[in-house]
């Protein structure tokens, strides 16, 4: 039985259009005022038009396109359907929990507070630059699971401030010093430490994975995360199992990646 549970209250958010794709809820009629094409003339067919003498000038070549955008209302079709989780992870997924804002960033890191992204992206790593948000957890067991998904997409106003967002929170450089870093959380128990594994940082992808310490004692849990980039779109996978999570984080990641259109 698939249980759902609404974390947050919606946000309202302003719609962003998106170029070439059907209209949705989100989506405003500018409401200016459209002028009547002039009458013709005459009412018969026009004649063919002369063959002109010289090369058409610049001025009336077509303008290329603009980028397409993801609006707000089309942020949900991005997420990977339950049915395709259980595949791609390998277990029957059904314990389902949905959130409409980001969370607060993890807290207790000490001095790698700078860190606190790898944890997952929050208030913090969005600035309050996203135009909508939305995640979607799930797990194979309601009270104690062996397997949980987050999805997590959130669109931005134009592509050069999802990249912009992206490059600060998931800076290279200044996540250097996170990696084999090991981190206590606020709220785990006093006997769970996490190590931080970088995996890779681009600037349009990052994936690391947590692995889980009890007395200092890796105990084989891991989660996989990844973290991309496309168009308006800012998104983030994590796998939590016993084993290697990340094949199962990347997969879920190329499908939504594959959904979203390239600028």
């Amino acid at each position: 039985m698939r249980n759902r549970l609404i974390v947050a209250c919606c946000v309202g958010l302003a719609a962003w259009g998106l170029a070439g794709c059907d209209g949705d809820d989100s989506d405003r009629d500018s409401g200016a005022a459209v002028a009547p094409a002039a009458a013709p003339s005459v009412q018969q067919d026009p004649i063919a038009p002369s063959v002109p003498t010289t090369a058409p000038s610049e001025a009336t070549t077509t303008p290329a396109a603009g980028p397409r955008l993801v609006t707000p209302g089309k942020l949900g079709a991005l997420l990977v359907p339950i049915e395709e989780l259980n595949d791609l992870v390998g277990t029957k997924l059904g314990f389902e929990t949905v959130f409409t804002r980001p969370g607060t960033p993890a807290g207790g890191l000490g001095d790698k507070s700078g860190c606190a992204v790898l944890f997952g992206s929050n208030t913090d790593s969005y600035a309050n630059e996203y135009t909508a948000f939305r995640r979607v957890s799930v797990r194979d067991g309601e009270d104690s699971s062996q397997h949980f998904v987050a999805q997590e997409v959130a669109t931005f106003a134009d592509v050069a401030t999802a990249t912009e967002n992206f490059g600060k929170a998931f800076d290279k450089n200044a996540l250097a010093g996170c990696d084999g870093a090991v981190v206590h959380r606020q709220g785990d128990d006093d006997r769970i430490t996490w190590r931080l594994n970088l995996a890779g940082v681009t600037a349009d992808t990052a994936r690391w994975t947590l692995t889980q310490l009890a007395d200092s004692k890796p105990n084989d849990w891991t989660c996989a995360h990844e973290a991309r980039t496309r168009s308006n779109v800012e998104f983030t996978v994590t796998v939590c199992q016993f084993g290697n999570a990340a094949p199962a984080a990347t997969a879920i990641g190329n499908q939504i990646a594959d959904w979203i259109p390239q600028p």
